[in-house]
């Protein structure tokens, strides 16, 4: 239903944070950040600011205001979200020298496409058993190790897991893996993580924390996203240090 409205009326956004939270309380978080990630003015920690404020029956709108607000932008007269999955079209080229590999990855990022279907309908995804887009998005990329014109999982390395997209890691069809723009401080937090006292995870990639979060803890967890062994350390002092999590467990792989 979320999908169908749009993100980007900041009254409208607040209202329906108002009316998850009235229903749900806390545990209407994720479903609200996932949602208001489509706008375009997504920020972190305004959005985590703004559902802190929200009080419980600080609004009148109730679900059936968020019922009313769907059907006024077309859910109920169509089977899916006016959103559709990616079509084949030409990509963006491979980074040219004069531009950096972090202003493809704004470039990649914003021409995805989140819908739930699409991502979840993702050869990659679909091996691992992912059916919705769980922070990522779905879209074409270039590049040596993924190949030309690749269909791909795209997913988000935020700074500081609360700031804007510092780059992207593109995962083809075959899970070949390349990023563009700089990993270094930076993550994606999976669950939600309002909740300090539930499991918090620090794993390698993204398939491995969207299986910890919701397949083994059936959202009742956190796991946050490195990007590679290399990085589990400085995600988890991250965690911490933004968070302030209880415990905060790192998930090695075996090499």
């Amino acid at each position: 239903m979320l999908l169908f409205i749009p993100a980007d009326d900041r009254d409208e956004w607040v209202k329906i944070g108002g009316i998850l939270k009235d229903e749900f309380g806390d545990d209407g978080w994720t479903i609200w950040d996932e949602w208001s990630q489509t706008g375009r003015n997504y920020n972190a920690r305004d959005a985590r600011a703004v559902w802190k404020s929200l009080g419980n029956n600080d609004t009148r709108a109730k679900i059936g205001t968020l019922i009313h607000v769907a059907k006024r932008y077309g859910w109920g007269r169509a089977s899916a979200p006016p959103i559709a999955p990616p079509k084949p079209r030409p990509a963006p080229a491979p980074e040219p020298v004069n531009r950096s590999t972090q202003a493809y990855a704004g470039e990649l990022w914003l021409a995805g496409c989140w819908d739930d279907d699409a991502v979840g309908r993702h050869p990659y995804a679909r091996k691992k058993g992912i059916e919705w887009a769980a922070g990522a998005k779905r879209g074409i990329a270039s590049g040596k190790l993924i190949g030309r014109n690749a269909d791909c999982v795209i997913v988000p390395v935020r700074e500081r897991a609360l700031g804007q997209i510092q780059a992207v890691q593109c995962i083809n069809t075959e899970g070949d893996k390349q990023t563009f723009g700089p990993i270094k401080g930076g993550c994606l937090v999976l669950g939600n993580t309002l909740d300090k006292k539930i499991p918090w995870y620090v794993a390698e990639g993204w398939a491995s924390a969207v299986s910890v979060v919701f397949h083994h803890h059936r959202g009742n967890a956190v796991c946050a996203v490195a990007f590679g062994k290399h990085n589990l350390d400085a995600t988890a002092q991250i965690l911490a240090e933004v968070f302030e999590p209880e415990e905060i467990v790192v998930l090695r792989e075996a090499d």
